[in-house]
């Protein structure tokens, strides 16, 4: 029966399954250039704004070799360890491994135990082997699957940093700012008198040149 089990695990189960992850793989892959391409533009808008290539929002697409190499791992060839399939201290089957060491001695009785645990085998539900077998098949995929929001995040993570440090660094300079213009405000002296110099500079050199375009004309 365990050869049996090993025998479907690698022949049907797993081809099915890494079928249908690579194929998981495949469509997350282009999801993830969608959301790449949804992030160049916006990044190419705010380069408009800034004038200069201040962002790039660059994601991580590593994730993706990081799961096909977790999932070929995953879906190789699974050696499990044998299951005691029937000898589960179950009423049936201490009642007919009793009958066989009673019985198995003697030959016409051979053939009753034999048809008795061909029922019996026909008949039981294995639920219990099942449960084991599942749990420690599937043990890898459910640890994969918890940590798949964490592998999401990290995708993003190279492009959320950069944004909360241009968002920083536009803070930095709105506040100085600020502080510039309160400066102003309560030390208007600082700055009227060089505003005014620049001012008088400025209508001496309008005044010259005036000047030089009416000597030229009558001249």
């Amino acid at each position: 029966m365990n050869e049996k089990i090993q025998s479907y695990i690698d022949e049907t189960l797993l081809p099915t399954v890494y079928h249908q992850l690579d194929t998981w793989v495949s469509a997350s892959h282009d999801e993830f250039l969608e959301s790449q391409s949804f992030l160049v533009e916006m990044s190419e808008t705010f380069n408009d704004i800034y004038q200069e290539k201040k962002l790039s929002l660059q994601c991580d697409f590593a994730l993706l070799d990081d799961w096909r190499r977790d999932l070929d791992r995953m879906t190789g060839r699974i050696q499990f360890e044998k299951e005691n399939i029937m000898l589960k201290k179950k009423p049936a089957q201490l009642i007919l491994k009793g009958a066989g060491r009673l019985l198995g001695t003697m030959n016409q009785s051979n053939n009753m135990l034999y048809n008795q645990y061909k029922k019996y085998v026909e008949n039981e539900t294995y639920e219990e082997v099942t449960a084991s077998i599942a749990n420690k098949l599937f043990l890898p995929f459910e640890l994969f699957e918890k940590g798949l929001s964490q592998d999401v995040s990290s995708f993003f993570q190279g492009a959320i940093q950069e944004v909360k440090d241009t968002i920083a660094e536009t803070e930095t300079i709105i506040q100085n700012g600020k502080e510039s213009l309160d400066n102003m405000r309560s030390n208007p002296e600082v700055f009227y008198d060089p505003l005014k110099l620049f001012e008088i500079n400025l209508l001496q050199q309008e005044f010259s040149l005036q000047a030089k375009k009416d000597y030229s004309r009558t001249g």
